[in-house]
């Protein structure tokens, strides 16, 4: 049971990051618009939708890990 509920915690920690980075994302691409994109701006914004899929797929991994174990 312990090793369920230490799975379930990285699935929630994941998605809490997962949030985090979605609303630092729309946050950064207002900016962007307000700033008339600037390179470095340009280039945040794809270092952030990258971290969005790789935390996605790191909370995905995680909740099919712990459904797995369920069986």
């Amino acid at each position: 049971m312990d090793y369920q509920k230490a799975q379930d915690i990285w699935t929630k920690k994941f998605a809490g990051y997962l949030a985090l980075l979605l609303i630092i994302q729309v946050i950064f691409g207002g900016l962007t618009l307000v700033m008339l994109a600037p390179i470095v701006m340009q280039v945040g914004h794809l270092l952030l939708a990258d971290l969005i899929w790789i935390t996605f797929i790191l909370m995905w991994a995680s909740f099919l890990s712990n459904q797995q174990n369920l069986e």
